[in-house]
């Protein structure tokens, strides 16, 4: 659904609503997790409203994040999130995207994929001379028509 990066606040509906966990959290890498107890949670955002406003903030974000997601896959193909996905990650083409950090599965998992279909569309790219891959890097050689083939 996303990657968080350090020091971030996740899976705070369930304290908010009382209701169950509708996600998995998988660390990447060695990671420190603070658990807030509901009451305690609720406790803190009486005490000082403007965690609760910031957490609005937060909410707002990701629902737009969310219904970003929908609309990809719902209107986007395979090789149109990947696209999307390697503008992104590059920064629309300004930096390398180390692959050693961002193995196929995980980015296939990104774009709601398996690792073969995700593998073919990044050939199609390499075919369309959009991006170069070695075995450490993906380099976007022609943002423009990743933009294009991502439909954006």
């Amino acid at each position: 659904m996303s990657v968080h990066e350090p020091v971030t606040m996740f899976n705070e509906v369930p304290v908010l609503d009382g209701g169950v966990n509708v996600a998995t959290a998988i660390a990447g890498e060695e990671t420190t997790v603070w658990n807030a107890p509901r009451h305690a949670f609720l406790g803190l955002l009486n005490r000082y409203p403007a965690i609760g406003l910031g957490l609005l903030r937060v909410l707002a974000q990701r629902n737009h994040f969310l219904i970003s997601q929908y609309e990809d896959l719902s209107f986007r193909s395979v090789v149109a999130r990947t696209a999307k996905l390697i503008l992104t990650l590059s920064r629309q083409g300004r930096d390398p995207i180390d692959r050693h950090a961002n193995p196929n599965t995980e980015l296939a998992a990104r774009v709601a994929t398996v690792p073969e279909a995700f593998s073919r569309a990044l050939g199609l790219m390499r075919k369309s001379h959009l991006i170069r891959c070695t075995r450490d890097v993906i380099t976007v050689l022609t943002p423009d028509g990743l933009t294009e083939m991502a439909d954006l």
